[in-house]
């Protein structure tokens, strides 16, 4: 009733995706949710990221990507990577 939230949409207009994500008063449990996020360089996008803002990694996968772990208040994990994707 009170529109908190956000709307995130992905690629050029029209958009080709949407995820809406919004507060809700009552705890959920989020376990096994992540939101992932693919950037050109893993290592700049950390470099804009402030400081006492706690992440895991980066990390090397097997298939060559890069990953950072976030975890969001809600208890949500971010993914941010670079590199490929199959």
């Amino acid at each position: 009733p009170n529109d908190a939230g956000i709307i995130l949409a992905l690629g050029p207009s029209p958009h080709s995706a949407l995820i809406e994500l919004s507060h809700h008063e009552a705890v959920s449990n989020y376990r096994g949710l992540s939101l992932q996020f693919k950037v050109d360089d893993l290592c700049a996008f950390l470099d804009t990221v402030p400081d006492g803002l706690a992440y895991e990694g980066p990390t090397a996968r097997p298939w060559g990507a890069r990953y950072a772990y976030f975890t969001d208040p809600a208890r949500v994990s971010v993914i941010i990577f670079d590199g490929p994707t199959y």
